[in-house]
């Protein structure tokens, strides 16, 4: 499989809640586990992404709200992320649901294969020691989701 992820034992299942309603089955699996979507879809085509105690056929497949998710991931290779404080970045907004960051160019989000430390995952980890990491998104306990947006 590619991409750095959250792997380990036993499968993720979750309810579908209504923010990922409608949403490809694809795409939820890559933004639930931190894997990419074509990991997501190696997954399905595998047999290993069920919703409604049914297989996934198709990756395009748009999620039900209140259905059950399952997702069978392999165990982990991937070391664990490490706090990293020296990583930099600067706080702009803060609350219980919503953290903003402003990240300087050059600054990589997650581990990827091009990079194993020195990210702003290690960093936010570093600063953010009351929510859990997960090996390829900060897990913010399904409450929450680590986005990304483009300098435009």
């Amino acid at each position: 499989m590619t991409g750095d992820g959250m792997t380990g034992e036993g499968p993720l299942v979750i309810v579908v809640p209504a923010l990922l309603a409608g949403v490809r089955v694809d795409r939820a699996v890559a933004m639930l586990t931190g894997i990419s979507r074509a990991a997501a879809t190696e997954l399905i085509v595998r047999g290993e992404v069920q919703v409604g105690g049914r297989p996934v056929r198709t990756r395009s497949q748009p999620l039900p709200v209140g259905a059950e998710l399952v997702v069978r991931l392999p165990p982990s290779t991937d070391r664990p992320i490490i706090p990293e404080p020296e990583v930099p970045f600067v706080v702009v907004h803060e609350d219980d649901a919503v953290l903003v960051v402003d990240k300087p160019a050059g600054v990589v989000v997650h581990p990827g294969a091009g990079r194993k430390s020195g990210t702003l995952v290690g960093g936010l980890l570093a600063r953010r020691v009351r929510r859990t990491a997960s090996a390829g998104a900060l897990g913010l306990v399904l409450g929450g989701a680590l986005g990304n947006l483009a300098d435009r």
